[in-house]
Formats: structure tokens, sequence, C-alpha cells
């Protein structure tokens, strides 16, 4: 699987979109400091160009440089991650308005190659799942190729378990946008200690 990480990584470094498995479904990255890559993923997606795109981070570290966390961030970004929470907070000057305009999306995932992805490039990739706008996120390289092809990488892990979405947390408006794995009792508790 190292191999394939690496192919991925040079994919990344090179403007590419691969598509990879996550603790959730497959995702698609890409650099999501590089513009081209960025309107290449919406049009492969067939969405809106100024849908914010979520993001894997390997480390705290990483989160750090995106985001100020603030308190309640600093506690769920200890008690739930790495795993399947999606944290929303107001993005540093560093986050280009192509990629979010106010606030940015991310989550440090608890797959190992989603993980070592972003590790090895040295900085942020690319979550959004890997389907087309509107339709069910593909759980197999299968799933994958129907709706892309051969067109992308694709890191295959085999078909993963159906899990439900990350949970969205806006830590901003201290709400769920998007439910999932985690539920508000879970992460209310969390926030009381």
């Amino acid at each position: 699987m190292d191999s394939e990480i690496e192919k991925g990584v040079t994919a990344l470094r090179e403007g590419k979109i691969i598509a990879f498995p996550t603790e959730t479904s497959y995702g698609l990255a890409c650099d999501p400091f590089n513009e081209k890559a960025i309107k290449k993923l919406h049009e492969m997606k067939k969405e809106h160009y100024d849908k914010p795109v979520l993001l894997i981070v390997a480390s705290k570290q990483m989160i750090d440089e995106l985001a100020d966390l603030g308190e309640n961030g600093l506690k769920l970004v200890e008690k739930f991650m790495p795993g399947p929470l999606t944290l929303i907070a107001k993005k540093k000057k560093s986050v280009p308005d192509f990629l979010s305009k106010e606030k940015v999306g991310f989550r440090i995932s608890s797959n190992e190659i989603a993980n070592q992805l972003s590790r090895k490039f040295g900085k942020p990739i690319t979550a959004t799942s890997a389907n087309l706008h509107g339709k069910k996120p593909a759980f197999s390289g299968e799933e994958v190729k129907k709706y892309f092809g051969e067109e992308i990488l694709l890191i295959d892990a085999g078909t993963l378990p159906k899990a439900e979405p990350s949970t969205v947390y806006d830590l901003e408006e201290n709400k769920i946008v998007r439910k999932g794995k985690i539920s508000e009792k879970e992460i209310q508790k969390a926030l009381e200690k």
C-alpha cells in the first residue's frame, strides 16, 4: 500500500485528483491550495464552484495553520479526532477564498490511508465524497470507477463497510450542520468537561 500512497502523493503534487478510502466512504483528494485542481474537482462532481470543500488533515498542527479552534474546538479535537467528526471554524488568511470564503471544515481521519496521504503530502487534502453531486457516496473501488472511469488515480482498499458520513459541527454557530456518526449528545458532553 505504501507505493500506492507514494503514487497518490505524486499525483496530488502534480495537481491531479485521486480517489482514496476514508473512515466513512471513498473520498476525492486534490491539493486544496491549487485553484485549477479545485475547479477540476467541482467539474468532475458536477457541482457548483462555490460549494465549500471539507479537508482531511494529518495533525493538530495542520489544523492550527487553517483555523483558530478556540477552547471548544480544542476539546472536540482531543475527544473525537482522529474520527468521523468534521469541524467548521473561522478560516485563517492562509486558506484561499476559492476553497471557502469565511470558514473552513476539517477532520483528522481515522483511516490510515487517508491520514498517510495528508501526512506524506505535508498539508491538508480535500475529502469530498467520491460521487457525482446528489448521488450516493462510493463504498468500493468499482463504484468510484462507475462515477469517474479511469480519469483519476484510485487507491483501492476494496469494499468499505457502509458507514454514516462524518458529523459536521460548526464551532462558530455551536451546532451540528450535518448529522452523522457522532451525536449531538456526545458533542455536548465533551464540551461540558
